[in-house]
């Protein structure tokens, strides 16, 4: 039912340019409102969406649209292996890239955030076909593990720091946690991940 909302939103909105409403809480974050499609809602309205007006990309933007592409695709680690996992499977993601309709029932299955994955993939193939190619991708960041990590500053915890990745080493403390618990053993490595993770993110903000 959400995809459907939001597809039959987005088709409304076609091609014309539009504002999206914003508002700051008391910490300085801005979140978007009053609209069904934005860049901070789920997998589709962010695979949706682009800035109306497009930049030329650089040589060195590239790296972030290779740390983009790893994300989508479900890659863990640094940013630098991001890239270099992202460049690995750079065959597969142009292939996608210029066909996403012929090859759905292949990359369709390689990732949770499916829509952002393949747009990515497209904006690869347009720069490999057009270097002048003006992107109007938008490529949020995000931190990582950011309440664990504020949880840490606020408690001076230098070992949770660490691994929350506010060290020199990078660590994915929710599959740390997950691959300690025997229940979930028999779930697929991904899986447990996620679900402690949606656990671990609310209980944290709350």
């Amino acid at each position: 039912n959400d995809f459907h909302r939001t597809l039959k939103r987005a088709n409304k909105l076609g091609d014309a340019p539009f504002y999206q409403r914003a508002f700051l809480d008391y910490r300085g974050r801005v979140y978007l409102n009053k609209s069904r499609v934005n860049y901070q809602g789920g997998d589709l309205p962010r695979g949706l969406i682009d800035f109306a007006d497009g930049k030329k990309i650089r040589k060195s933007d590239m790296t972030y649209l290779w740390i983009h592409l790893a994300n989508t695709f479900g890659e863990k680690g640094t940013a630098k292996q991001l890239e270099t996992a992202a460049k690995r499977n750079k065959a597969k993601f142009l292939k996608w890239g210029r066909n996403p309709v012929k090859w759905y029932s292949e990359w369709s299955k390689e990732s949770d955030d499916k829509w952002q994955f393949i747009r990515g993939c497209i904006e690869l193939a347009e720069l490999t076909k057009n270097p002048n190619h003006k992107s109007t991708l938008i490529v949020e960041a995000d931190q990582s593990t950011s309440c664990l990590q504020h949880i840490a500053l606020v408690l001076n915890d230098q070992e949770l720091a660490c691994r929350v990745n506010l060290c020199k080493n990078y660590n994915d403390i929710y599959q740390e946690i997950a691959d300690g618990i025997q229940e979930l053993s028999k779930l697929k490595k991904e899986t447990r991940r996620k679900i402690i993770k949606m656990a671990l993110v609310p209980w944290t903000y709350g």
